[in-house]
């Protein structure tokens, strides 16, 4: 039984398809290399590099954290607006348009930040920014990884995935510096240009739709004359997917990832500078997260491969209660080592299994559609878990409160997953 597509690309296919076919390479993975370069080029929209301008932009502007923390719930709510629409686009014009379009737009939003001149400008800029990373490159890979992949999927996307953990390792090391000496400005300035130079030729020169554009079939276990009917990967319909109660479990599992895992991305230095410790302790524990949950993309995405999607999120979620726990009650150095690792695993396990938890689940006929109608949910977690903790703390001067939540919240994502059954039609 075939484990690749066929060495015999349709004659009029591009290039590096012809070559890479030929020497018995799989095409889809020049495709997860076009994603791993934009998914890395997302992450000035996440909390890890946030995070680095909340202490110099508020101190430069007079800004509350509450107020600075508000562009998170800003950005995200008018990203979930758009993700529906997001995702029906993909599904039209294809992920490649989508892919380019949306990482132009990124690149030019987050240039714009270096301009700031009041807190309204800074919601707008960065709402530009987190509308083409969640409702438009971040689906579009979701979809384009799941049509060239149907075995080593988990494993495809964990190598994507951890993208982003290379840039929540590499990132905040490099910006602190950067802002240290050349002020929060040249950083956005700098992340700017990047995601130019790297996000827009990457999926304009390799993306394409789908294996069978180009004579080739997606990396799976058996033939693929097997008709669509009698495949087990029949895909649902999103009016079919949207009328099961797995649907909506899944989503929330994601709203409870991220409702602390962005929390924790954009709380956690300060956290640790009120609790005494030093700068340079506060953005090593963040590398250090950043450093485990970049192995741990991958590591989850090779057992979810073996054991299954559901019991691997599970454990992941299992991972993030206890790492919540050792920061909520932070009495010794050895804690921070030990959320760095647990919470690590976490963060690293919930940005793979998000992606591939939805093509295992409901195929990939109407993915984009799918993720897109999901997506909000997942957004809310995202902004309300960073709002709700800087009101908190603006309101008891301390981050009790939420860091409680966080650890009760990781645990309702164990009781969704487990509720999260993979859904069959009915004869």
């Amino acid at each position: 039984m075939t484990t690749q597509s066929p060495a015999h690309p349709l004659p009029g296919a591009p290039f590096l398809v012809r070559v890479l076919s030929k020497r018995g390479i799989f095409y889809g993975w020049a495709i997860v290399f076009a994603s791993f370069i934009v998914t890395f080029c997302e992450m000035p929209t996440f909390n890890p590099v946030l995070t680095l301008f909340l202490l110099p932009m508020t101190q430069e502007f007079g800004w509350t954290r509450t107020e600075f923390s508000g562009v998170v719930v800003v950005s995200t709510f008018a990203a979930a607006i758009v993700a529906p629409f997001g995702g029906a686009l993909v599904d039209r014009v294809g992920p490649r348009v989508s892919l380019v379009v949306g990482s132009a737009l990124l690149g030019g939003a987050i240039f714009a930040l270096a301009i700031t001149p009041n807190l309204i400008w800074f919601y707008v800029f960065y709402a530009v920014a987190r509308i083409a990373a969640n409702g438009g490159t971040g689906i579009a890979t979701t979809v384009v990884v799941s049509n060239w992949f149907t075995r080593k999927r988990a494993l495809a996307f964990g190598i994507i995935a951890s993208a982003w953990r290379l840039g929540s390792w590499v990132l905040p090391l490099g910006l602190a510096a950067l802002i240290t000496g050349q002020g929060w400005r040249v950083g956005w300035g700098f992340l700017g240009v990047m995601i130019l130079l790297l996000a827009v030729p990457a999926p304009a020169l390799l993306t394409i739709r789908r294996p069978q554009d180009v004579g080739l079939t997606p990396l799976e276990d058996g033939p693929s004359t097997v008709s669509v009917s009698a495949s087990p990967e029949r895909p649902w319909t999103l009016g079919e997917a949207v009328r099961t109660t797995s649907l909506w479990f899944v989503a929330l599992g994601g709203f409870c990832a991220w409702f602390t895992a962005a929390s924790f991305n954009l709380h956690l230095a300060p956290y640790l500078l009120d609790k005494g410790f030093t700068p340079d302790i506060a953005v090593g524990t963040l590398a250090g997260m950043g450093f485990v949950s970049m192995v741990a993309t991958i590591g989850m995405g090779l057992i979810a491969d073996r054991i299954g999607v559901r019991p691997t999120y599970m454990l992941a979620f299992a991972c993030a209660a206890i790492g919540a726990a050792l920061i909520l009650w932070l009495a010794a150095p050895w804690m921070l080592l030990g959320f760095a690792l647990f919470y690590g695993v976490a963060f690293g396990g919930y940005v793979t299994l998000q992606q591939s938890v939805w093509a295992d689940y409901f195929g990939r006929g109407s993915l984009g559609a799918i993720r897109g109608v999901t997506m909000p949910v997942q957004l809310m977690g995202n902004a309300l878990g960073p709002f709700a903790a800087a009101l908190a703390f603006d309101l008891t001067g301390s981050y009790a409160l939420p860091f409680t939540a966080f650890v009760v919240v990781s645990l309702l994502g164990i009781v969704a997953l487990a509720l999260a059954r993979k859904p069959r039609r009915r004869a």
